[in-house]
């Protein structure tokens, strides 16, 4: 029986991530690897998501960032001391655990405090949830953009790197060899119903942020609302964006309502005809397999990376050229006033949404673990 350990932040809010990484540990669990939850700030904080009794969780207690409520000089020796106690907690525990392998989620200052403290010739790698060049896209300096590029080097050290799509690992590869592509798993629909597409309504659940786009769906909306103004637009999710989009909204007079997070989003999915997804950039998009499973066409922006490696264009869904906001409205559209064309999407999407279930995708963790201990037997 193999031991991984997973080493991550915390598992506390709930978030994309987060489900995964339960749902991922939970089936390694199944599949009776020994599985030990290596978090550094869980705290008291109960897990966002079940997690398998059978996977051990240890807490190191080093919560790095309430360093950053300092001033920078007290925060500097309070990450130090901090390090120092993270070192000293995860040598021993590792010592402890004799993991065969240690799994890395980012942020990568925790890659490469695992690394300096790994003697031994004990496999890591690291999940990258995050594009290689996401932050080319953010509204970052110059001197954070070379530190990214820098930390993201260092990472390429690491024995593999498992990516998310095939765009992002060409990106990796240009620095490394050692990058697999192993999509997320995917908490697909398992109500036994699907969406009946009837009801004259679209969705778009996400962090309501820069990045997912929602100034030009708000654009999008007030062109689609012009042909069909007797559908409504849903948007779940919570963030710094929300007062100014809700302003936006009244002003414009778009027929969008805005809704906190939904934890049952899957019965809304069911509730809607259509997902659409405006993400400037998008790593993978959860969303977009979840709303497929039950039964939705996607229309998307061909954005870095996600939507072009999970939607077929003009077989469960509609790829539009980035940032084309009348092709856009166009598709959405298209979808309203033709009803047998969402049946027949929905149909496919519902097929194609299964590629991501853990009975799918576990395989090739399983594949992956086999590979990296016969390279460590080796040396």
């Amino acid at each position: 029986m193999y031991r991984i350990v997973y080493v991550i932040e915390s598992i506390a809010i709930t978030g994309g991530l987060e489900r995964v990484i339960i749902d991922k540990l939970n089936a390694l669990s199944n599949a009776d690897y020994d599985v030990i939850l290596l978090t550094t700030s869980q705290g008291t904080h109960p897990f966002a998501y079940p997690l398998n009794t059978c996977v051990r969780h240890i807490d190191l207690a080093t919560p790095f960032h309430h360093c950053y409520r300092y001033s920078i000089l007290r925060r500097s020796w309070n990450l130090y001391k901090m390090h120092c106690l993270f070192r000293q907690r995860l040598v021993s525990q590792l010592a402890s655990l004799k993991p065969d392998v240690i799994v890395c989620v980012q942020p990568s200052s925790l890659y490469n405090l695992v690394r300096k403290v790994v003697k031994k010739r004990i496999p890591i790698v690291v999940e990258s949830h995050i594009s290689y060049c996401g932050h080319n896209f953010e509204k970052e300096s110059i001197m954070k953009r070379l530190n990214t590029n820098r930390i993201n080097r260092q990472l390429c050290k690491a024995d593999t790197i498992v990516s998310l799509t095939h765009g992002d690992a060409k990106e990796w590869g240009r620095f490394t060899q050692k990058v697999v592509v192993i999509p997320n798993i995917v908490h697909l629909n398992n109500t036994g119903r699907l969406s009946t597409l009837t009801a004259k309504k679209a969705i778009y659940p996400c962090r309501l942020e820069w990045q997912k786009g929602l100034f030009e769906l708000l654009d999008v909306w007030a062109m689609v609302q012009k042909r069909f103004p007797d559908w409504q637009l849903d948007i779940y999710g919570e963030g710094s964006l929300h007062d100014e989009l809700s302003s936006i909204i009244v002003r414009r007079q778009l027929n969008i309502v805005l809704h906190p997070a939904e934890a049952d989003i899957f019965s809304r999915y069911l509730d809607s005809s259509m997902l659409l997804l405006t993400s400037v950039y998008e790593p993978f998009g959860l969303i977009m397999p979840e709303a497929m499973s039950c039964g939705l066409p996607v229309v998307a922006f061909d954005c870095l990376y996600g939507p072009s490696e999970i939607i077929t264009d003009g077989e469960d869904g509609f790829l539009v050229k980035d940032r084309d906001i009348e092709a856009f409205a166009q598709r959405v559209c298209q979808l309203i006033e033709n009803v047998e064309l969402r049946q027949q999407m929905g149909k496919k999407a519902v097929q194609n949404a299964q590629r991501y279930s853990a009975d799918n995708i576990m395989p090739k963790w399983h594949e992956l673990f086999e590979s990296l201990m016969k390279q460590s037997n080796k040396q």
